[in-house]
């Protein structure tokens, strides 16, 4: 029975033939097309340098009509601007001779009308002055009357004005004051039903978050079952090195002895998923430290590098991921002590990184 990693394989060279042969085409096809671009190309440039020379002979034919033109035009409108100036000078002076005339006696004229309307005028104003007079003096009177019977009024008004005054204002005072007392108990109302409010969705907020955090306990509990099944249907039987830690310690013991010395059947082939290199210390540098540590006891510090990966993959596996900081205070281990074991394992494809988080690498074994 062909492994789904034979047959994975095999349909992968069959695309990638078939890339290349299309690859192929495609350049072909690329090719003539910018053969036929360039002869193209090349005729239409032709033809645009002979268009533009016959439009340029164009041009300059039509430029040199239009200017001769222009000048025969020029010349004749000379002799005609020539012949009007002087029409008009001999029609200027003897219009100029004809108002003077005319001039001279509307003066005459003028003066003697002028000398009659001022005595006229002189005697009328006499008469309106005297009229305008009297008019003054009654109406002075009148004015001084009605001022009067205006002040009283203004009095009088002005007393109505402030008895209204202080109606208006006892009326408004009262008015606030009541607005007011209804306001605060609709504040009150208000206040009540908010915090009541605010308490239940607080509960039911809690419900949920509680009925999710089961959910998410089942969906682990499913998805490590359905790694399981998945294990056993590539490779026939249960793998039981990625169902408990202890498989750490036999991967990094096969990897101190010599490769000939390790039986085929004994240590399961490890593909690892292709992993983006990562630079932990850096991104240890850039973590923030815990002003002070967790209240949990830390453990004592392992003694050799296995030991270390060890620890930290089974802690990794038990927690489903963790910081740098909680594992340094987990396992009670420095900060550089951290960062050399967790690179080792990202290079050996066991654990990865998503998010300043180090995670189980669950495909390590397909």
């Amino acid at each position: 029975m062909t492994a789904l990693k034979d047959m994975w394989q095999e349909q992968r060279r069959q695309r990638q033939q078939e890339l290349a042969q299309r690859q192929q085409e495609v350049r072909k096809t690329l090719t003539l097309f910018q053969q036929e671009r360039q002869v193209k190309a090349a005729e239409l440039r032709d033809d645009l340098s002979l268009f533009q020379l016959a439009l340029q002979q164009e041009t300059q034919d039509f430029l040199i009509c239009v200017s001769e033109q222009r000048q025969l035009q020029a010349v004749q409108l000379m002799q005609n601007l020539q012949t009007f100036k002087q029409d008009l000078q001999a029609q200027t002076a003897q219009l100029l001779m004809l108002i003077a005339a005319d001039r001279s006696l509307m003066a005459q004229q003028l003066t003697q009308d002028l000398d009659r309307h001022r005595g006229l005028l002189s005697q009328s104003v006499a008469a309106m002055r005297q009229n305008l007079q009297g008019q003054v003096q009654s109406l002075q009177a009148e004015v001084a009357t009605l001022l009067a019977s205006h002040q009283h009024n203004r009095l009088q008004n002005q007393m109505q004005i402030a008895q209204d005054l202080a109606a208006f204002m006892e009326s408004l005072r009262l008015e606030v004051k009541t607005y007011l007392s209804e306001l605060a108990l609709m504040r009150q109302e208000q206040a009540q039903q908010l915090w009541q409010g605010l308490q239940d969705d607080r509960d039911r907020r809690q419900t949920e978050m509680d009925a999710l955090f089961q959910d998410l306990a089942a969906f682990r509990a499913e998805l490590r079952e359905s790694c399981l099944s998945l294990r056993q249907l590539v490779w026939g039987e249960m793998i039981p090195a990625m169902d408990k830690p202890v498989a750490l310690v036999s991967l990094v013991a096969a990897e101190s002895q010599p490769l000939k010395s390790v039986p085929t059947a004994a240590v399961p082939k490890l593909v690892p998923r292709p992993v983006m290199p990562v630079e932990p210390l850096k991104v240890a540098m850039e973590e923030p430290v815990p002003a002070s540590p967790p209240q949990s006891a830390p453990q004592s510090a392992p003694q050799t590098v296995a030991d270390l990966e060890q620890e930290i993959y089974e802690h990794l596996y038990q927690v489903q991921g963790a910081r740098l900081t909680e594992l340094e205070s987990a396992l009670g281990i420095n900060r550089f002590q951290a960062v050399d074991a967790l690179r080792a394992l990202i290079k050996k494809g066991l654990i990865t990184q998503r998010d300043r988080i180090y995670l189980i690498q669950e495909e390590v074994s397909l």
